[in-house]
């Protein structure tokens, strides 16, 4: 199993990795463009975190448990790109409509 260490180390590159590349797409790019940064940021930390669950464990986790777990570390940086999009169009209506 890994332990927090690692997991708080592989987390902090993972969302380094995300923020640099959501920094990048955000000025230039649309929602694809976020959602594509959170799916291939939240498919590598999916990958990263089955295999260890399933090679670093004496027996490996159920089935069901590592689905869940890969849909749940695939779809959050999804949601979190689109959060940040929405976030960035809503705060570029507000200057538009504030400075009229």
């Amino acid at each position: 199993m890994p332990s927090a260490i690692e997991t708080a180390v592989v987390k902090g590159v993972q969302y380094l990795v995300f923020g640099l590349l959501i920094a990048f797409v955000a000025s230039r790019r649309g929602w694809r463009s976020h959602v594509l940064v959170g799916f291939a940021i939240g498919a590598a930390g999916a990958a990263y975190v089955l295999v260890r669950l399933a090679t670093g464990n004496p027996s490996p986790p159920p089935a069901q448990a590592m689905f869940v777990r890969g849909v749940n570390e695939l779809v959050f940086p999804i949601g979190c790109a689109l959060v940040l999009w929405v976030a960035t169009r809503l705060g570029s209506l507000a200057r538009g409509a504030s400075s009229k």
